[in-house]
């Protein structure tokens, strides 16, 4: 009863930023298991057995105007940690660094965790994290014999994938090839075409999820922002591909990014599943392309799309080819 009292207390809107930050800390004080995994995603070893979790309505900072939204630390002691919450409203330097000023904010660990990757100045003493990424390591959570704490963790989870804060971990290699499939027969239809357990069009949709983290994963990459500029956005397209002969052409769905200028002959990066519609096959693979379009190199990812292994594959290679 006292979570459930702790996550509705406020009249706050239920995607607004303060609802985040009542739940948040209603799961923090509620689960043990909640306090384990978000203490180990920022990085932080001990406290799981003696923190609580405050708003900033719980903890009065005189003489200041700054409104941190979540204080971890022990009951009645200053902050150990301090949480900056964002969902849709941007993330400012100058906001991070009046929270720096802060005498009762001077020895906490101060993390920022947001919905959308920002473009600022590294500010002393913060660590931006995301809650994509927090969810992700939620969804990994082995299963607990604690009832509460599976409800607390599954209800966490469930919100933020609500607030469109969630991943797709994995595609396996089994969706990825009915998909293939399903674009040879658009090509060749028959009748009552079988879309199998799992929608291809679920699977593309799936894909291009990740595709759009990768993308806004490289706006913070120093070397991506020199050679892109602010062209890096998530554009995806559904193209055609061919070998040798331009009349046999194929389907991909990718992403490509035209960079500002050509780099060693570079003009595009791009990562996409191109599919073989004679055989229903497809490979998926990151590569580049000259100012003509024409391929210049490209690297094969096999297997399971998991997309941890996927977006540092494709984000190595990027840079390898943009270095």
């Amino acid at each position: 009863m006292g979570f459930i009292l702790d996550a509705i207390k406020g009249s706050h809107a239920g995607n607004s930023e303060d609802r985040l930050t009542q739940v948040f800390c209603a799961c923090f004080n509620t689960s043990l298991r909640f306090r384990q995994v978000f203490l180990r995603f920022i990085g932080y070893k001990t406290g799981a057995g003696h923190f609580r979790a405050r708003t900033q309505e719980q903890y009065a900072i005189s003489g200041t105007a700054c409104r941190a939204d979540i204080l971890v630390g022990k009951p009645e002691c200053q902050p150990a940690i301090v949480v900056e919450n964002k969902i849709d409203c941007p993330l400012t330097a100058r906001q991070l660094k009046n929270y720096n000023r802060v005498h009762d904010f001077r020895d906490a660990r101060k993390i920022a965790l947001v919905k959308h990757y920002f473009e600022m100045e590294r500010i002393p003493g913060w660590k931006i994290l995301h809650w994509a990424d927090f969810h992700s390591k939620l969804a990994a959570c082995l299963p607990t014999s604690s009832s509460i704490d599976s409800f607390v963790l599954g209800e966490f989870a469930e919100m933020l994938e609500e607030l469109g804060m969630a991943r797709v971990l994995v595609i396996e290699r089994k969706r990825l090839q009915e998909l293939a499939k399903f674009m040879k027969a658009v090509r060749d239809p028959k009748p009552n075409q079988k879309l199998g357990r799992v929608s291809p069009f679920e699977t593309a949709v799936d894909y291009l999820r990740m595709l759009e983290d990768i993308v806004t994963q490289i706006r913070e990459e120093p070397l991506f922002r020199k050679r892109l500029g602010k062209t890096a956005r998530f554009a995806p397209w559904l193209t055609y591909w061919y070998d040798q002969d331009p009349k046999e052409r194929h389907p991909c769905l990718g992403v490509e990014i035209h960079l500002q200028k050509a780099h060693k002959g570079v003009a595009r990066i791009c990562t996409g599943i191109l599919f073989e519609c004679d055989s229903g096959t497809l490979t998926v693979q990151s590569y580049t392309c000259d100012k003509s379009g024409s391929f210049l190199d490209e690297k094969v990812h096999k297997g399971d799309l998991r997309f941890e292994s996927y977006a540092k594959s494709v984000i190595s290679y990027w840079k390898d080819q943009l270095a």
